[in-house]
């Protein structure tokens, strides 16, 4: 049995309205780039956890970078950590840098970030990981 347009209209109009009387938000007619309540409070513990400790880290770089007590090696190093500290990514660290004239590879601004993570205390590295060769004896 085939129905018509406008019973196939009215039918589907009818469990529409049952589907919003139960709570179902069609997520099509409201906004298709947004994601239903109900899944977006589904937040896993391994989520949360991360984005606390993503916001905690960060809160760490700019009180140590943003601090007036704090002493750094050069400009190019306090230029790099206060981008960094702000949320700037490294490649997009490295693309400044290029403009202002005083261009740095990605590697050598990973390495400024890792230094000043371990003067704050807030990372520990080991020496390969800073770009330091080990002392062979």
């Amino acid at each position: 049995m085939k129905l018509s347009k406008c019973e196939f209209e009215a039918l589907q109009s009818e469990w529409y309205e049952k589907l919003r009387q139960q709570g179902f938000i069609d997520i099509e007619q409201k906004d298709p780039r947004s994601v239903p309540s109900h899944i977006a409070a589904m937040e896993t513990p391994r989520k949360l956890l991360l984005f606390e400790t993503t916001e905690e880290y960060f809160r760490k770089i700019s009180d140590a970078a943003f601090d007036p007590k704090t002493k750094f090696k050069s400009k190019k190093d306090k230029y790099v950590m206060g981008l960094y500290a702000r949320g700037v990514k490294q490649i997009d660290i490295m693309l400044l840098l290029k403009q202002r004239g005083t261009p740095l590879r990605k590697e050598a601004i990973r390495f400024i970030i890792r230094k000043y993570e371990m003067a704050w205390n807030i990372r520990h590295y080991t020496k390969k990981q800073l770009g330091l060769k080990e002392k062979r004896e």
